[in-house]
């Protein structure tokens, strides 16, 4: 049985059109780029906008050479703001690109020093995802893990009792088997793990699943929120990782129902119209 992939998680702006076609290669047909920390501190909402044209307009060219179907998710990283009054207004501006048939939710939405304003930078765009209608997608820290997980944890309960905002509505990617736990009570709409067969190699700046551990993840948490991504970015990365761990759940006898929902149908169900 093939496997249709939909990769929800990857910043194929940092990857090179090789990566695009081993994807292609492997039965990937759709992807979800959602803006990350790129290393620019973007000092004007001019900055900002830029990044999303290239999105919107390079990007999905590349992808639409490979035959795939390309989504978007816009917002301002915390991660790239140098100047907070240009954030605020940048998200202020944001609606304008969200009425993009392919933007399909506001993120990634991070931290980068847990400051004030970072924290009031987050919850507008969880505010104004609401108000789009659109799912918000946050990343789950990636230093000092399990402490900064448990602060965007609390942040996001006080968003959903404060601001009303949607769990179900909301993604949270970059999870694993040991820190799933630590968001599931939030009962978030999805969550997204990164993939991988296991690799020892120079300036891989994820740590993935393998095989063996998403079989424990579902075996904990089940198969009807959880979604398998690449999570590609500019360290290295297999951009044959997601269907390479594909192939071997289903050779270690993984059902081909569960295969589907982690692959596609999850993050489908949850990203893309109705």
């Amino acid at each position: 049985m093939k496997i249709s992939i939909f990769d929800h998680h990857v910043h194929m702006d940092s990857r090179s059109a090789n990566d695009y076609e081993s994807m292609a290669l492997v039965g990937v047909e759709s992807i979800l780029i959602p803006c990350t920390f790129t290393g620019e501190h973007r000092r004007t909402p001019g900055d900002f906008f830029r990044y999303y044209d290239r999105l919107l307009k390079f990007e999905r060219q590349r992808a639409a050479a490979f035959g795939m179907s390309c989504h978007l998710a816009l917002s301002v990283h915390a991660g790239d703001v140098a100047d907070p009054v240009a954030a605020r207004e940048t998200v202020e501006a944001l609606p304008k690109y969200l009425e993009n048939e392919s933007v399909l939710a506001v993120g990634e939405l991070g931290f980068n020093h847990f400051s004030d304003a970072e924290e009031e930078l987050f919850r507008a765009q969880l505010r104004l995802a609401q108000r789009h209608r659109l799912p918000a997608i946050i990343e789950a820290p990636w230093r000092h893990e399990r402490e900064a997980l448990q602060r965007v944890v609390g942040i996001i309960r006080q968003a959903i009792s404060e601001d009303d905002i949607d769990p179900g509505r909301l993604l949270m990617v970059d999870l694993h088997a040991d820190t799933l736990e630590t968001a599931w009570d939030l009962q978030l709409g999805g969550y997204g793990v990164p993939v991988s067969p296991r690799q020892d190699r120079i300036f891989a700046i994820h740590r993935k699943a393998d095989a063996a551990e998403v079989q424990d993840i579902i075996r904990n948490f089940g198969d009807d929120r959880i979604m398998l991504n690449s999570a590609l970015h500019f360290g290295v990365g297999d951009p044959m990782g997601l269907a390479r761990v594909l192939l071997q759940l289903r050779q270690a006898g993984v059902s081909s129902d569960t295969l589907h929902k982690l692959a596609s149908h999850n993050a489908s169900t949850l990203l893309l119209p109705a």
